[in-house]
């Protein structure tokens, strides 16, 4: 992706999802986020990525329909 201020993009739904599947806190994902922490930036690229794909299945579902 192009986005390096991945920080803007979340929505609290998307936060609280990203806690779930990594177990860190909000707080710890917001951190790391305004650091540029690498490996927080890759896992909010790949669920971003995950949402677009899902997103992209839906609307190709609903265009065969």
């Amino acid at each position: 992706m192009l986005i390096r201020d991945y920080f803007a993009l979340l929505k609290y739904g998307d936060l609280k999802k990203i806690c779930e599947a990594t177990g860190f806190s909000p707080y710890l994902v917001k951190t790391r986020l305004k650091k540029q922490d690498e490996e927080m930036i890759e896992i909010v690229e790949t669920f971003y990525q995950k949402k677009i794909e899902e997103l992209k299945n839906a609307i190709y579902e609903y265009q065969e329909n």
